[in-house]
């Protein structure tokens, strides 16, 4: 390169610029290009240039900071399932149900229901009721029963035309518990399910118990 940039050239004064050729020119001239490539990339850096801006982070889902608690049942002598209501079981076959008109209005949920309790104390003497029963027409295929976890304590059997259950008084310790009632299938009916209600399944305690869900099956 025989000529200095005009940036350099214009500003020197006359007699103090070096020979084309010189080493003194060299270095002057390396020095300006590392100045123009620096600068060049400073701006890039502070966003000049083509340089894209970062991507950035879109906001995410607000959090409620109070959730809703969901309180267990408290604990009590007495748990009532049904008081207000009663539960269809079976295959929701009934056209010949002798408890036809009540069961039309109640829809179906199953053939096995669970009415679960804990009993939170040694020692609790326990006694169980369904006072309400309507429509079991078979005989052999339908009952109540107690169980814990799936060991069975006392079973029930419905006759036909039973209105309600007692069961015998027992005396449990701490422990998940269900009422178990269970329409199964009667293959004297053509391996059908007897379809009937429940209601009011009274379950009293001599200590503290806690009523749990009801499930079906």
């Amino acid at each position: 390169m025989k000529y200095l940039p005009k940036s350099i050239g214009k500003f020197a004064p006359p007699g103090l610029l070096p020979r084309p050729g010189s080493k003194k020119l060299q270095v002057i001239l390396m020095l300006a290009n590392l100045s123009l490539l620096t600068s060049c990339g400073q701006a890039e850096f502070n966003g000049g240039g083509n340089a894209k801006p970062a991507p950035q982070t879109p906001p995410g889902p607000s959090v409620d900071p109070k959730p809703a608690v969901v309180k267990p049942p408290a604990p009590s002598k007495e748990v009532v399932f049904g008081a207000d209501k009663v539960y269809h079981i079976g295959n929701n076959d009934y056209s010949g149900s002798s408890c036809k008109d009540k069961i039309d209005t109640y829809p179906l949920s199953g053939n096995t229901y669970y009415f679960q309790f804990d009993v939170l104390e040694p020692a609790t003497v326990v006694d169980v009721q369904i006072k309400t029963i309507c429509g079991v027409d078979y005989t052999g295929s339908n009952a109540a029963r107690i169980i814990n976890g799936i060991l069975p304590i006392q079973n029930q059997p419905l006759q036909a035309d039973s209105s309600g259950v007692t069961f015998t008084s027992m005396t449990l310790n701490p422990g998940h518990y269900a009422v178990l009632v269970q329409s199964a299938r009667n293959f004297s009916k053509n391996a059908d399910n007897d379809d009937f209600l429940v209601g009011d399944i009274t379950i009293k305690a001599s200590k503290q118990i806690v009523g749990g869900q009801v499930r079906t099956e």
